[in-house]
């Protein structure tokens, strides 16, 4: 199997044909791995860097066509893994940083 995915969603809304799509393995397999490898180049790049490429396009998922983004990320370096020790995990960061914002936003407004 190549690369992650849903089956399915547990509550699809209404509004979104893409969240009611049921993706068995074989589709997953058949469409998946031409996705992520894009071997025939029908995807198109939307944008590179050197944190990897972001393609876009169309495939047939789960009995329906619809638009994709794959992000085909490159590998991180050793030392990367090193900065983050002792740094807390991405999301207490982000809390912590947008309550100090807060704060500061109350501070400046008086209250």
């Amino acid at each position: 199997m190549v690369g992650r995915f849903f089956k399915h969603w547990k509550y699809p809304h209404r509004f979104s044909p893409a969240s009611r799509l049921e993706v068995s393995e074989k589709d997953w397999e058949r469409e998946g791995g031409a996705a992520v490898a894009d071997g025939g180049g029908l995807l198109e790049v939307l944008k590179s860097s050197r944190s990897g490429e972001v393609l876009a396009g169309e495939r047939d998922a789960g009995g329906a066509a619809g638009d994709v983004i794959v992000k085909r990320s490159r590998r991180k370096r050793w030392y990367r893994y090193v900065n983050e020790v002792g740094r807390g995990s991405r999301s207490w960061r982000a809390w912590r940083k947008a309550w100090a914002l807060l704060v500061r936003g109350c501070r400046r407004l008086g209250r």
